[in-house]
């Protein structure tokens, strides 16, 4: 009788999770009489090949196992055990990756049901593995690659109908270490009748290994590169130019290529810098769309594009920027706003463009008091219409952080607390902001209880203001002493629990300004 579904498990080093892997397939209620297991130990070294027998034993008649040397990869194993498979389907598991226990019998079901010949079972991460979740928000019983998330999961752990599979003589390619299971099963996507899709069960667990935290991030980046070279070119062979080409070769950029211009880029040395710069400036010179890099966000669409056009300098500090913290400085000119990332100038203006809101990037830098009360910063900004600045009172009753925000776009309309201008000098890349801290005004309370200020700068930038939290200075808070109406009061610079500067008023005793006043003149006197 001829089996259900045929799970395939190519297996290397993969203990203890292995035994997991096994428990769960053993213990399918679809049961062994409708299951076939092939597995294949590609030249464990931690025991696999025994944990692999141990279960052939203790199931006689359900698993066939075979070993071999170690090929380097996934393809030549999952290949040799797709050669033995019989059943009407076959299922991809991964060798330290679990099932739910009605995994197989529902896209079994599923797949007869709708005709099927992919299922795709809902799939979640375990122990911090990354897994895209947008295909499995519902279940549907036909979806496209043009029409959903698919693009994004195109792992093989699927359900195949393995007449389609041996009518298109699908394998995976053994030349790629990487990546061999996504040629696979796009074109098995691109050949079948029906793709469905399942979100009403936990059906795959794809778990990240203690050991083995991403086996991508571990392989050279030339030889990533390279794979995912291969994997973009079989997309672009199965897909003919359009908007579904687009949207598969979308997320190679997004993710594949994309890492590879990640921080660990600048641990490279400086010629393999180079050669991956060149690498990937010409799989975007031969793939990458306008359509692509509209959808594309800012950082990542510079990136490819310095790439492109082979600025690697402007490249490595662009990464080195990101790496380090370092934001850019936002230009306003008389066409738009723009958030100016290395190779802003040269690349054209329209992908450094902002077109909604500045507030994610404007920021006050290297905040310092002089003895006078004058506070001096850096805003990294060019062409600001109006800057000013806000002193807010804490009202009774709210707490001391409730008012203290990160910067935000004010709504339109929206008038801003009466502000006083803020002595401001336009550098290359930013404005050098002076402001005065009205200690005389602090000081105008009709009760002798403390108050609390929040600083507040207002920035118009092309029509739109923003509000911006001014930042704590740097070392211990500092005090100050200011007599008003013969009342002495203590008015000190702290901060907040978000690192915000913020100004406590209170009332002090005469006796003890006094004090302080006279400890200040020896120490200056000595000094």
């Amino acid at each position: 009788m001829q089996a259900d579904v045929s799970v395939i498990i190519a297996v290397y080093n993969t203990m203890p999770y292995l035994t997991e892997c096994l428990d769960s397939v053993v213990s399918q209620t679809i049961g062994p009489d409708r299951m076939q297991v092939v597995a294949v130990d590609d030249g464990s070294t931690d025991g696999g090949d025994k944990e692999l027998q141990r279960f052939a034993e203790l199931y006689p008649g359900l698993f066939t196992v075979l070993t071999q040397e170690h090929s380097g990869g996934q393809a030549q194993p999952s290949n040799r055990a797709l050669s033995m498979a019989t059943g009407r389907y076959v299922f991809f598991l991964g060798a330290g990756d679990h099932l739910g226990p009605e995994a197989l019998e529902r896209l079994v079901s599923a797949a007869d049901t709708y005709d099927s010949d992919v299922v795709l079972g809902r799939t979640i991460g375990v122990n911090g593995r990354n897994v895209s979740r947008a295909v499995y928000e519902s279940t549907r019983p036909e979806i496209t690659l043009d029409d959903s998330p698919l693009a994004w999961a195109l792992s093989n752990n699927k359900l195949f109908r393995r007449e389609l599979v041996e009518r298109h003589g699908l394998r995976f390619p053994e030349h790629m270490p990487l990546w061999s299971d996504q040629p696979f099963t796009l074109e098995a996507c691109v050949r079948a009748r029906r793709i469905s899709v399942l979100a009403d069960y936990d059906y795959y667990y794809a778990v990240r290994r203690d050991d083995a935290s991403d086996v991508g991030s571990r392989t050279p980046h030339l030889t990533r590169l390279r794979c995912t070279a291969e994997v973009m070119k079989s997309a672009a062979s199965l897909i003919e130019r359009g908007t579904g080409r687009d949207t598969v070769l979308r997320r190679h950029f997004t993710w594949e290529l994309s890492k590879l211009l990640d921080q660990d880029f600048l641990t490279l040395e400086p010629e393999r810098q180079d050669d991956v710069c060149a690498g990937v400036g010409a799989l975007a010179e031969a793939y990458l769309t306008p359509g692509i890099v509209a959808k594309l966000d800012r950082t990542r669409r510079v990136k490819l594009l310095l790439a492109q056009v082979g600025l690697a300098d402007e490249l490595r500090e662009l990464i080195r920027r990101e790496r380090d913290g370092v934001g850019s400085a936002v230009v306003v000119t008389g066409d738009g706003v723009y958030e100016a990332l290395p190779g802003f100038g040269t690349l054209p203006n329209h992908h450094f463009a902002l077109p909604g809101s500045a507030a994610g990037l404007l920021r006050i830098d290297d905040v310092v008091r002089d003895e006078d009360g004058i506070l001096t910063g850096r805003l990294p900004l060019v062409g600001a219409s109006s800057v000013r600045v806000a002193f807010l009172p804490v009202r009774k009753g709210r707490s001391q952080d409730e008012d203290i925000t990160g910067c935000y776009k004010l709504a339109e309309g929206h008038v801003p607390p009466f502000a006083e201008p803020v002595a401001a000098e336009q550098h290359d890349d930013h404005l050098a902001i002076k402001v005065h801290v009205p200690y005389a005004s602090l000081t105008k309370s009709r009760a002798d209880r403390a108050k609390i200020f929040v600083p507040r700068l207002y920035v118009r930038v092309a029509n739109v203001t923003y509000q911006l939290p001014l930042p704590q200075l740097p070392g211990p808070s500092t005090s100050v002493v200011r007599w008003r109406g013969g009342k002495a009061f203590r008015i000190t610079l702290g901060d907040d629990s978000q690192g915000n500067l913020k100004i406590y008023v209170s009332r002090m005793s005469r006796l003890k300004a006094v004090r302080r006043a006279l400890r200040r003149m020896r120490r200056r006197k000595h000094s």
